[in-house]
């Protein structure tokens, strides 16, 4: 199975139910990881429908088709609506990167129209897929000393599920919807969990630093505890 490891039943009947996507390739540019490119396929036709769910928001559609565009070109991989360029370099130098696929699709998912900051939007996309597609990595999280949440994807992402697993269990499907309508305001946060944003970021260095000390090594996703129910947002 592509998708190693998901995060459960995610509303299974509300997958069932979730529109089919239609996923082209296109490696007009680049032929050689045609073999790949097939595979990214299936699994980004397994994948959407999940992430369209976790990302879902009432009286509103995912893109209905998906091109997955591999090409010459610096980098790894960048979305553009519907069309995520993926570099031919990067896959024959990286086979086994399927998680940045899931990173691109949760971009076509979200569709901001509305400015959003950039740690939002790539915050939510490394933690969905870190910490829902590839938990079994037990991903490494930055030290937030060094590396503030505001420089987005891993670093937001981790304090994101920080957040999610302690206060508010719907917080990547709260936030995405926030983000949509524009609304990432600091009243979002108190809402989702009794607290500012920069109270909630104090209680995850603290935690870090705790966590780092009693373990003596860097904090790892596994790490990350968990308190359902609790909080404002909380189930």
């Amino acid at each position: 199975m592509l998708a190693m490891v998901g995060w459960g039943l995610l509303a299974g009947a509300a997958i069932l139910l979730a529109p089919k996507v239609v996923v082209e390739v296109d490696v007009s540019a680049s032929p050689s990881p045609a073999v790949w490119a097939e595979r990214a396929k299936a699994l980004a036709e397994e994948w959407y429908p999940k992430l369209a769910e976790l990302l879902r928001q009432p009286g509103w559609k995912p893109p209905a088709k998906v091109t997955l565009r591999f090409e010459p070109m610096e980098g790894v991989a960048g979305t553009a609506g519907d069309v995520i360029h993926i570099s031919e370099a990067w896959v024959r130098d990286h086979p086994d990167d399927w998680g940045m696929v899931i990173h691109e699709l949760v971009h076509v998912v979200q569709a901001y129209r509305n400015p959003v900051p950039g740690w939002i939007t790539e915050g939510i996309a490394d933690g969905i897929r870190y910490a829902k597609f590839e938990p079994q990595r037990d991903s490494a999280l930055h030290d937030p000393d060094k590396s503030p949440y505001t420089d987005g994807y891993w670093s937001a992402g981790a304090f994101l599920t920080f957040v999610e697993r302690w206060y508010d269990r719907s917080l990547f499907t709260r936030l995405n919807e926030a983000a949509r309508r524009g609304r990432c305001t600091p009243e979002f946060w108190r809402r989702a969990t009794g607290k500012s944003l920069e109270a909630l970021w104090d209680e995850y260095k603290n935690w870090y630093r705790q966590t780092s000390e009693e373990k003596g090594r860097q904090p790892r996703l596994s790490d990350l505890p968990e308190q359902r129910g609790k909080g404002a947002g909380g189930e």
